[in-house]
């Protein structure tokens, strides 16, 4: 049998793989791409930049897909250690740092703003009119001592809520994940019906800072979608199942991330070495694949941008949905007469996708201000020009690759790769390239539009799709789909093909009972203590800030800015806020 496969993502590889390699077809892997195969599996050069070691010369980096586990990617886990790749030990930690205007408490000593600035120069902001400052506010979950980064988050009332909301939130989400499963309803039932994850935090008083500083910034940074998006559209049922099968709903136990030494391309390249150079068609005029509808006795025809075309039995579509429907246009007409083909091209049409920007680079100034901080991944947020109490609608993500893929700072220096940087930055002399990717954007019309995807596999024409967008779009889902394509078709792969998800835990009632009445605890107590006090705090971190003006006055100047000073200002405005909550 002779096979197209469209589009040389991992989804592509992998029914590619498994196709060339596991069963006696013929396959032909298109990708319109004349400079690039793999998808988000996109490797360069990165050198060392002048002043490093000697002899450093480059290193490969990985720009859009890093990092895996051993917990839930098995079928491309098994898949490289099929193939013998190099896997290195990783790290997943994550941190947030916020760039706001500077706002000064409403309690303040005389003269104390203009003779002693807070604001110190090491993230004083290069904007002069807006006074935003870098690193306001900042946090990492990789140790205790990061957590509190920020000495002043150790005297923030909602700082203590946030770590409370995390540990509440955890447990919560697995009593919703089990009643769900009680109910014995499907995905697409369930998400035709349930809330979004913010409607689900509303029903169950999350605080501002867990959502600001917490579950907003992670939902971003795992999907690359703008946080308002994350948080007003996504699921909570979907959101809620992947990071319990990510053990993102645990302290402890966390399974180890791994990465592939020397970058992803070593497995690109070794499924690209078995395939006959004649079966790989790439570039415009070769492998861009602009329409395909079906021929005499079964067959598809695919024709290509230079209006070459060629007969296949089956076709995999490994590309994005919104590409195969443009392919699939031409036949559109044909589609329609047929009651599956209609259910197919509306299916396709409820996928949506955005687009972001990979910045490699080295410029240390898209990282967290305080390097205790510093984490695997990095979430920079920034307070709107228009209001600085909301963030600006877009996703800023910082891979600290030396973290990701074990390169030697010493040798290298800071190797980073920001997911789309404010205006302006990095700085244009330490960027090294570019590049755009897309990732699925998931709503309730999407999760259903997966589920009914499923069922329609196979039954137009034996048309077969894959790709990272028909689950939750990571790697995994990606190649997983594509080999289970290439499984339906005939292929035999040398390992079993099975799903990622995890089993719940067992259900405990003193442990539901136990945060319930914590929580009903907290609410009693959280609003007169405050009360009690935020006075006293007030007071004494004017007296601090009285004894070190006056010790900087007699010693240093009266126009030292000072990070101290400015930490014991954040205790004051957020304890003069919790008395406006």
């Amino acid at each position: 049998m002779k096979v197209a496969v469209v589009g040389s993502g991992v989804a592509g590889l992998g029914a590619t793989w498994a196709l060339n390699e596991h069963s006696e077809h013929e396959v032909h892997l298109f990708e319109s791409s004349a400079h690039h195969i793999g998808g988000h599996s996109n490797t360069v050069s990165f050198r060392a930049p002048s002043g490093a070691k000697s002899g450093a010369g480059e290193t490969p980096v990985d720009t859009g897909f890093i990092v895996f586990n051993e917990v839930t990617y098995p079928n491309f886990l098994r898949f490289l250690t099929h193939i013998e790749a190099p896997i290195l030990v990783s790290d997943m930690s994550f941190a947030v740092s916020r760039t706001k205007a500077l706002v000064e408490p409403s309690f303040q000593l005389p003269f104390s703003r203009s003779y002693f600035p807070s604001l110190p120069r090491h993230i004083r902001s290069n904007n002069a009119n807006t006074r935003k400052e870098r690193g306001a506010f900042e946090w990492a979950g990789s140790t205790p001592l990061a957590l509190f980064c920020q000495w002043s988050n150790l005297f923030d009332p909602s700082h203590w809520r946030m770590i409370w909301d995390i540990i509440r939130f955890n447990h919560q989400s697995i009593e919703s994940l089990r009643e769900w499963e009680a109910s014995e309803v499907t995905d697409a039932q369930a998400e035709a019906e349930e809330e979004t994850i913010g409607q689900w935090l509303d029903q169950r008083r999350y605080g501002p800072n867990f959502r600001r500083n917490y579950l907003i910034p992670m939902t971003a940074s795992i999907w690359s979608t703008p946080p308002k998006t994350a948080f007003g559209a996504f699921p909570a049922r979907t959101l809620l199942r992947f990071l319990h099968n990510h053990h993102l709903l645990q302290i402890l136990n966390h399974p180890q991330w791994l990465t592939i030494q020397g970058g992803s391309k070593t497995y690109v390249e070794r499924v690209l070495q078995k395939l006959p150079r004649a079966q790989l068609h790439q570039g415009q005029e070769s492998g861009h694949v602009v329409k395909a509808f079906p021929g005499n006795k079964g067959k598809w025809i695919i024709e290509r941008q230079g209006g070459k075309t060629e007969e296949f039995d089956r076709v995999v579509f490994a590309c994005h949905a919104d590409v195969t429907t443009e392919i699939l246009a031409a036949d559109e007409a044909m589609m329609e007469k047929d009651d599956i083909g209609v259910q197919l091209k509306r299916c396709l049409k409820e996928f949506k996708f955005s687009k972001n920007t990979a910045v490699l680079h080295s410029d240390e100034t898209l990282m967290p201000v305080r390097r205790v901080a510093w984490s695997a991944w990095n979430f920079m947020a920034e307070s709107s020009e228009q209001d600085f109490q909301d963030d600006v609608d877009s996703v800023t993500l910082t891979y600290w690759m030396n973290l990701l893929q074990s390169l030697s700072e010493d040798v290298f220096g800071p190797v980073l790769v920001t997911l789309n940087p404010p205006k302006g930055t990095p700085d244009p002399a330490k960027v090294v390239a570019s590049f755009d990717y897309e990732h699925p954007l998931y709503t309730s019309k999407s999760v259903r539009a997966q589920a009914a995807l499923e069922s329609l596999q196979g039954k137009w024409r034996g048309a077969r799709f894959a790709g990272a967008w028909t689950n939750y779009g990571f790697h995994e889902d990606g190649f997983s789909s594509g080999v289970r394509a290439a499984v339906a078709l005939g292929a035999k792969v040398p390992f079993e093909v099975r799903p990622a998800e995890r089993s719940l835990p067992h259900s405990s009632r003193i442990r539901a009972a136990t945060f319930l009445l914590a929580e009903r605890i907290r609410e009693a107590i959280a609003g007169p203590a405050c009360l009690i006090l935020a006075p006293f705090i007030v007071i004494c971190t004017l007296v601090l800030e009285a004894i070190m003006n006056a010790f900087t006055l007699l010693l240093v100047g009266p126009a030292s800015p000072s990070a101290t000073r400015n930490e014991l200002r954040n205790v004051r405005k957020a304890w003069e806020k919790s008395l406006l909550l």
